[in-house]
Formats: C-alpha cells, structure tokens, sequence
C-alpha cells in the first residue's frame, strides 16, 4: 500500500521578511506574508522543498517576474466566483 502524500510546511527568510509555505502533493496550498502570522496545517510536517523556496526567493528579491508554482485551488477554500476569476486571470 502506498502511504498518502505528505503536506509540507517551513518558513524561509526573504527580502520580504519571513514567509510560511505550505506545501501539499497537488502544489502550493498556502505562502503568509510576514504581516499575516504563521498557521501550521496540523497534518504538515516541517520539510522545505528547496525547489519551490528558490523560486519564492527569486520573486522575493525581485530577480524574476514569474512565479512559476503550481498551485492547489481545491486546498484554498475558494468560492467557484473566486475560483473562475483566478483561473481567468491566469489564462488571460
């Protein structure tokens, strides 16, 4: 039997202060701000993915305009309003 895919979480200095990531096995669940405190997800544990942190260190430092993440929509909680409108904007 193959174990479930494991939710990750770690914080990581960057020019804009210290962020929270939370990684989950369909993509990027959730980045906090600095001002926005820090909610570890209760069934993540504490592992930096280092290829997603090089890339929220670039943006962050402003050396790339893309930031090039997959990101989980179903982990966001997003209303199917919400949902379209990001999804369009990505598109567009």
């Amino acid at each position: 039997m193959t174990p479930a895919p494991t939710r990750r979480w770690w914080t990581q200095s960057t020019e804009l202060g210290e962020v929270a990531v939370t990684l989950g096995p369909h993509g990027v669940e959730r980045i906090e701000l600095p001002s926005e405190g820090h909610h570890l997800a209760e069934d993540a544990v504490d592992a930096r993915d280092d290829s997603v942190a090089r890339v929220i260190d670039d943006w962050c430092a402003g050396t790339t305009h893309d930031l090039d993440l997959t990101i989980d929509l179903e982990a966001a909680g997003l209303s199917p309003f919400h949902r379209t409108v990001l999804e369009t904007l990505h598109r567009e």
